[in-house]
């Protein structure tokens, strides 16, 4: 239930009526303000195995990637809205990043390579 699952539903339908190819499938995500938090969502976590947390809990900006074996599946970003977008286009690249690396937050994303 969010404007973003809307919008793609209704390509999809519009494509179906006109007979156009269905179009690429999105990454689920979402986000939700809920006063001084921003949670980020991207991705399904069920079927996870493990998980990384990057970022400090107790000054409540971190992230939670989870993946399956070396499948990147979902990252849940709290104040943290660059993991969000990192996040978010490795699941739609279908590529995940080195796992230890993710976990110190003193590295960029960006120089974290990917599998």
């Amino acid at each position: 239930e969010s404007v973003h699952n809307a919008i793609e539903q209704g390509k999809i339908v519009a494509a179906t009526l006109l007979k156009k190819p269905t179009p690429k499938a999105d990454c689920p995500w979402f986000w939700s303000d809920q006063y001084d938090l921003k949670l980020q969502i991207a991705g399904l976590s069920s079927g996870y195995t493990e998980h990384i947390i990057r970022g400090s809990l107790e000054d409540r900006q971190f992230s939670v990637f989870y993946f399956q074996a070396d499948k990147l599946l979902a990252v849940d970003a709290i104040n943290s809205p660059g993991d969000f977008m990192f996040g978010k286009k490795w699941i739609i690249s279908g590529v995940a990043p080195d796992q230890k690396m993710l976990g110190d937050a003193d590295i960029p994303l960006k120089d974290i390579p990917l599998h």
